[in-house]
C-alpha cells in the first residue's frame, strides 16, 4: 500500500505533492510510493496526511506559497500605487512655434516657444508639471546690422 492510499487525490493535493516533489521536501523513496492521479475520474477522500512527512511537507509548501503570495501582494501594490501616482501626474502639451527674433540684424538675437501644462480635473490632480513653461534660443544667423 501506498502512503497516500489506494485514491484518487484532490486537485490542491496533486498540486502540493508536485511542489513538494519540487523542492525536494519528499524524499525520492517516498515519491515512488506516490500514486499517479493523471487518469483519475473523479475526485475522492485521500488519506494525504496518513503520513506525517508528507503532512509537514505539504504544511510548509502551503506556508511558503502563502507568505509568497503577501510578499507578492504588497510589491503589487506599491507597484500599482506608483503607477496610479504617475497617471496621475499634469502633463506638458507640445512646445509651440518659436515666436519672432527680438532683434532685426545681428548675432545676439533671441527667440522663444511656449507650452501649457494640461491641468487634470481637480478630483483627480496630482502634481504640477516639473520643468519649464518657456523655452529660450538664439535665432538663426542673420545679416550684419549696418
Amino acid at each position: 500500500m501506498s502512503i497516500i492510499g489506494p485514491c484518487c487525490l484532490l486537485f490542491h493535493h496533486r498540486l502540493c505533492i508536485s511542489i513538494a516533489r519540487n523542492l525536494g521536501d519528499i524524499k525520492q523513496s517516498k515519491n515512488a510510493a506516490i500514486p499517479s492521479t493523471e487518469n483519475c475520474e473523479t475526485d475522492s477522500k485521500c488519506c494525504i496526511y496518513s503520513d506525517p512527512e508528507v503532512k509537514r511537507s505539504i504544511e510548509r509548501v502551503t506556508k511558503t506559497l502563502k507568505d509568497l503570495y503577501a510578499t507578492f501582494q504588497k510589491s503589487c501594490t506599491k507597484c500599482n500605487q506608483k503607477l496610479k501616482d504617475e497617471a496621475q501626474r499634469d502633463e506638458w502639451s507640445s512646445w509651440g512655434a518659436w515666436g519672432s527674433c527680438d532683434v532685426s540684424c545681428g548675432q545676439n538675437g533671441r527667440r522663444q516657444r511656449e507650452r501649457q501644462c494640461v491641468r487634470l480635473p481637480a478630483q483627480e490632480r496630482g502634481d504640477s508639471c516639473e520643468g519649464q513653461a518657456v523655452q529660450v534660443a538664439r535665432c538663426p544667423a542673420m545679416a550684419p546690422c549696418q
